[in-house]
């Protein structure tokens, strides 16, 4: 493309063809002009508020485009998944709504046609592809969004494209699925005591008073152990001396 233009022989030059076909002086009314003169489809792209595409459905356009422009320009921009429930609310039925910005994964093409959006645009999707293996690269970058929309559409149990709905949204917030369902899953420290020992609470902690008491004659049987084996040990030295002491005594010598 860049070699269709006078100043754009070289790649060097590319933002300043890029920066030449943006007017900031373009308005509201400049738009009305166009639609004036131009009767075939026309879309707005950039819409980031309902007013907005309030005002671009009444200009009579065919179609808007949500878009922050990838956050690049400015970071606090609404992202156009955020608003895209509220302006299919406004003007779906008006124009058609297309998102741009933020789809990164076949399931991000998925959620947005599912919240209303006709169509979903994207940038370094394939730009990345493009850079690491030029059109072979930016094709297997197609085929894995295609494989990603078509898994997510089977694991959220919807057959066709057409049956997406906002019931389907649910199904597919991520899979940043998962923390707290994962959380929610795992019973607690009290509720685990209860499954794992089948007694109540109160009884846990009746047991936990007992616990003491009944380890206490455990201790002194420990204690008394070592007593008693001494005791053995005297017996058995007087028995060992008496024995000596008969063998020494001369036999009819009274005991």
């Amino acid at each position: 493309m860049i070699g269709h233009f006078p100043h754009g022989a070289k790649v060097a030059s590319t933002t300043d063809l890029v920066n030449d076909q943006f007017d900031s002086s373009i308005n509201w009314e400049s738009a009305k002009e166009i639609r004036d003169l131009w009767d075939g489809p026309f879309m707005l792209k950039g819409i980031q508020s309902v007013e907005d595409a309030k005002k671009a459905a009444e200009l009579g356009v065919t179609g808007i485009i949500l878009s922050n422009h990838g956050g690049r320009q400015l970071d606090g921009a609404p992202a156009a998944m955020d608003i895209l429930p509220e302006v299919i609310e406004a003007v779906g039925n008006d124009v058609e709504v297309l998102i741009d910005g933020g789809v990164r994964r076949g399931s991000d093409v998925i959620k947005a046609i599912a919240l209303g959006a006709k169509a979903c645009l994207i940038g370094r999707a394939y730009l990345y592809g493009l850079a690491a293996g030029g059109e072979a690269g930016v094709t297997q970058s197609y085929n894995i969004l295609v494989d990603e929309m078509i898994r997510t559409m089977r694991l959220i149990g919807c057959t066709s494209i057409a049956e997406l709905d906002a019931s389907y949204d649910a199904k597919t917030e991520s899979s940043e699925p998962t923390a707290a369902v994962v959380q929610d899953s795992i019973p607690d420290e009290k509720d685990s005591l209860e499954v794992q020992d089948s007694f109540s609470l109160s009884e846990v902690a009746k047991k936990e008073e007992e616990a003491p008491k009944t380890r206490e004659p455990e201790a002194e049987s420990k204690e008394t152990e070592p007593l008693a084996a001494e005791e053995a040990d005297k017996e058995t030295e007087k028995e060992e001396v008496k024995e000596v002491a008969a063998k020494k005594r001369p036999k009819g010598d009274p005991m």
